[in-house]
């Protein structure tokens, strides 16, 4: 596992210090923004970070925008690989295939999916963000594994008017809740002030500057939990959805069956 540092600022966030730092690091000129993206050991990043201090910035608070002209973008993102994927005991799928950004649901609770979705079978793919969607052979070859606590709802057609045949494309989520996550991150309001148990105002962890925190359990919690191949977290992120996290087993089904997806690997701390 490495650790990505971005550094961002655009031109007209401090306009100065933006032409020293394409001056001093011309690499990181994108047009009107300025972007380093190294590890965050790395000789690059302590120079600009060293040069940004030098000019009396600080980085932004990740949940404050507008930013001002004292303030750089500053986010940690965690980069995995394969062994981080195999010791890792509970995973978050983050597949890169996407059947679209805006997904709403039927009054019947049901994903509304626009007509590109049944066209092409996608063996595990994202629903706007938080939603994941499979394929009839995942399908299968998750109950045919015995994988538990999966369930499979079907979708629906933005469109009701659209009687296009196509294949069939199952919403992917669970009937086990997870227990509360461990007291590591601090859960915010979607304003950034602390949580106060209204899901109305929205849900996030914040963890420093990290774009997206792992999530971490104790281990004495998941053992009170049961054993589980698919489970939703209790948190709702956001304000009105849960993740889906799956287990190893599930990881081991999708290589075996040459699955392609990237994950992010779930903490389990002791207790």
């Amino acid at each position: 596992m490495k650790i990505i540092c971005w550094i961002t600022l655009c031109d007209d966030d401090n306009p100065a210090v933006f032409a020293e730092l394409c001056k001093r690091f011309p690499w990181g000129k994108r047009n009107s923004l300025f972007l380093s993206e190294y590890p965050i050991e790395a000789t690059e990043t302590n120079d600009v970070l060293r040069l940004l201090e030098q000019q009396g910035m600080r980085p932004a608070s990740r949940s404050k925008y507008p930013r001002s002209s004292e303030e750089y973008g500053l986010q940690y993102r965690y980069e995995y690989d394969r062994s981080d994927y195999e010791q890792a005991e509970l995973l978050i799928p983050m597949p890169k295939a996407s059947v679209g950004q805006v997904v709403t649901r039927s009054a019947k609770g049901l994903l509304k999916l626009e007509g590109h979705a049944y066209r092409k079978a996608y063996s595990i793919a994202c629903a706007n963000w938080p939603w994941r969607v499979v394929s009839d052979r995942v399908k299968k070859a998750i109950e045919d594994a015995g994988l538990s606590h999966a369930v499979f709802r079907p979708t629906d057609k933005e469109d009701e008017n659209d009687r296009t045949e196509g294949i069939t494309v199952w919403e992917l989520t669970s009937d086990f809740i997870l227990p509360p996550l461990s007291p590591r991150g601090t859960a915010v309001h979607n304003d950034g002030t602390p949580f106060s148990g209204d899901y109305g105002k929205g849900f996030q962890l914040e963890e420093g500057f990290f774009s997206f925190p792992e999530l971490h359990y104790t281990r004495s919690s998941l053992v009170e939990a049961g054993p589980f191949d698919f489970g939703l977290t209790r948190e709702l992120y956001g304000g009105d959805h849960p993740r889906l996290i799956t287990s190893q087993r599930f990881y081991q089904l999708c290589a075996k069956l040459k699955i392609r997806t990237e994950w992010i690997p779930v903490r389990i701390d002791p207790n």
